[in-house]
């Protein structure tokens, strides 16, 4: 399974102190590439079409709560986030292992 670690600041609607709290976390991906998907924005719902690595959201909140809980905490109340919901990390943001 390969693994991303995020090595930039992901573009979206969550607040820029929020986002950059992911810069430096890695995470198993769903797939093996990044794939060109449609995503939805994180507050308003809107559809955006995006390059990216699959995460399954529970994963990668626990470890941003390992970071910032803060980060983690406003993630978890945020009403997009539904059980079993996946991340999408854009492709220029991550590095890929194996």
């Amino acid at each position: 399974m390969s693994q991303i670690k995020i090595i930039g600041i992901p573009p979206g609607e969550a607040p820029l102190d929020i986002r950059r709290e992911w810069v430096g976390l890695s995470f198993p991906v769903v797939g093996d590439e990044a794939r060109d998907m449609p995503a939805y924005g994180v507050i308003t719902g809107t559809p955006i079409k995006t390059d990216g690595y699959v995460v399954e959201t529970s994963v990668a909140l626990n470890e941003l709560k390992k970071k910032s809980p803060l980060a983690a905490a406003w993630w978890k109340a945020n009403p997009y986030q539904t059980p079993g919901s996946c991340l999408i990390f854009d492709s220029w943001v991550c590095e890929v292992s194996a």
